[in-house]
């Protein structure tokens, strides 16, 4: 079918990432929830936008790269963070942001810890950490960091693909203490989770209709966009320079 008229060239090739988005109806974010986005390519910003939408009361976006990061915070994230700061630890510095602790490192007294279990485990105290982490990146490291900002009870909702090796990857500590939900989601593993209700076509149609009336926005996301001419050596900096894009335009014409 032909796009909507009103849909901006930016918008339309943004479609694929929000669509790809919508996978992260299975986190199940509830209204009040604190959520955290590991990546912030082009389906991390998204993520960060629709996790507002679903009810998120603080959004935090995490991404090396500071241009992503800026595009983060004008899309609506409360925070965002470099996971190669803080000695690299950025399930920790989250942890630390939103629960028992405060920035100085002081103990918020109203706060108390959970019942049972590994005492002595900082992310066991009530409310340390997200309700829900979505891993939208592709790193295991990243993943690894998503656990760790998880509360007690939390859910962490991948949408990205690691390939054959996972490396790196530590399903102790955390994952072995917290109770953690692990949710793998991708919006063409069909039938999806929520069928019959719910069909690949109504994703894309909710996803158009949000970009449609600005409720999704696209600013930011498409950088560089570039004469099809260029497009070659555009995909070439891409890979080697990677800090300098987030979703490649191209432009014919």
């Amino acid at each position: 079918d032909p796009l909507p008229e009103e849909l901006s060239a930016e918008a339309a090739v943004c479609l694929d990432p929000a669509v790809m988005m919508m996978a992260m109806r299975d986190a199940a974010i509830k209204l009040g929830d604190d959520v955290a986005v590991f990546g912030l390519g082009a389906l991390g910003l998204m993520g960060v936008q629709l996790a507002r939408i679903a009810g998120a009361a603080t959004v935090i976006g995490v991404d090396p790269i500071q241009a992503r990061r800026d595009v983060a915070q004008q899309l609506g994230a409360d925070v965002t963070l470099d996971p190669t700061a803080d000695d690299g630890d950025a399930g920790l510095a989250i942890r630390r942001m939103t629960g028992l602790y405060q920035r100085d490192g002081s103990e918020r007294p109203e706060r108390q810890r959970v019942i049972g279990g590994y005492w002595e485990v900082p992310s066991q105290y009530r409310q340390l950490g997200v309700d829900v982490a979505i891993e939208s990146s592709g790193s295991i490291q990243a993943l690894h960091h998503a656990i760790r900002s998880a509360r007690f009870g939390g859910t962490i909702c991948m949408i990205s693909y690691y390939g054959r090796d996972a490396a790196g990857l530590r399903l102790g500590e955390e994952f072995h203490v917290n109770q953690l939900q692990l949710v793998s989601s991708r919006v063409e593993s069909l039938p999806l989770r929520d069928a019959p209700a719910w069909d690949l076509q109504r994703l894309v149609d909710v996803a158009l209709g949000w970009l449609v009336s600005g409720r999704l926005s696209a600013a930011g996301i498409l950088t560089p966009i570039v004469p099809f001419e260029d497009a070659e050596e555009a995909y070439r900096s891409i890979d080697e320079h990677p800090e300098q894009s987030i979703k490649l335009g191209i432009r014919f014409g």
